[in-house]
């Protein structure tokens, strides 16, 4: 398996499209966290685009590990605000409007609960690639699910048949009619919130819609990549699961296009 150049694609850096762009009017400026941590993937092109984009008026940094905070430091200059070395101070003293987290899926879940618990996500796009190598007859696999109590804040899921739902606050949901293939790479993103519904994209297309989009049930969840409960007992993925991002806003289509031809797998 082979990675696209970034820098062929982009050159030496990538703005990040309108967050909140209205044709004559200045874009809305929010308050930005960016999160890693060791093995935090293309980190130096989050921070160029975080510092080019018109749209984030600041950026708070937290990596426990203290490998990347040089680099912050060097390529966000005048955006970054604070350095910190631990989450829970970075969002009680931050407050941020969208936190980026870029992190290895087996380490990241901790940090996506610690945003979720203070409240960085009002709405949600969840991202990720799949490469999944069986059907799961009869039922379904859990790509990830963020759980609170008995209600399910959202959750994305590979069902018999290779059809994909995407579900947030138990309540609503969209069951894809297209099917994704085995053992091929496929870019997965589900939105949501309460004034857009709930979308679907497969490999930057939309492929569903549906009314809704909440409530989203973040109170005190858990947060999994692979199953539906933490532990990976129950109704475990089949395959892999790669470059899983969580944002507290509904990205454009223009975006979640953008990332699927950056990213894709060759």
């Amino acid at each position: 398996m082979q990675r696209r150049d970034f820098s062929k694609l982009v050159g030496t850096g990538i703005a990040l499209p309108a967050l909140s762009q209205v044709a004559g009017q200045a874009p809305k400026r929010i308050k930005t966290a960016l999160i890693t941590g060791a093995g935090g993937a293309h980190l130096n092109y989050y921070c160029e685009s975080l510092a080019l984009a018109e749209e984030v008026a600041s950026v708070s940094f937290c990596d426990p590990s203290g490998e990347s905070s040089a680099l912050a430091r060097k390529l966000l200059g005048s955006k970054l605000t604070n350095s910190y070395p631990d989450l829970g101070s970075l969002f009680r003293k931050e407050k941020p409007e969208l936190a980026l987290i870029s992190m290895e899926a087996a380490t990241s879940p901790p940090a996506i609960d610690a945003a979720l618990d203070a409240g960085a996500f009002s709405a949600v796009t969840f991202e990720c690639w799949i490469y999944p190598t069986s059907d799961p007859a009869p039922v379904w696999m859990y790509v990830a699910q963020s759980f609170d109590g008995s209600l399910e804040s959202y959750s994305l899921q590979v069902r018999f048949g290779l059809t994909v739902l995407w579900q947030t606050g138990n309540l609503y949901a969209i069951n894809s009619v297209a099917t994704i293939p085995l053992n091929t790479w496929t870019h997965i993103v589900g939105t949501s919130s309460v004034g857009d519904g709930l979308r679907l994209y497969f490999n930057g297309a939309q492929v569903g819609t549906a009314a809704g989009g909440g409530p989203l049930n973040l109170s005190s969840p858990t947060f999994t990549i692979g199953a539906n409960r933490p532990g990976g007992t129950s109704y475990p993925f089949a395959g892999r699961i790669a470059q899983v991002a969580l944002y507290g806003s509904v990205i454009p289509a223009s975006t979640i296009l953008d990332h699927y031809r950056i990213g894709a797998f060759t």
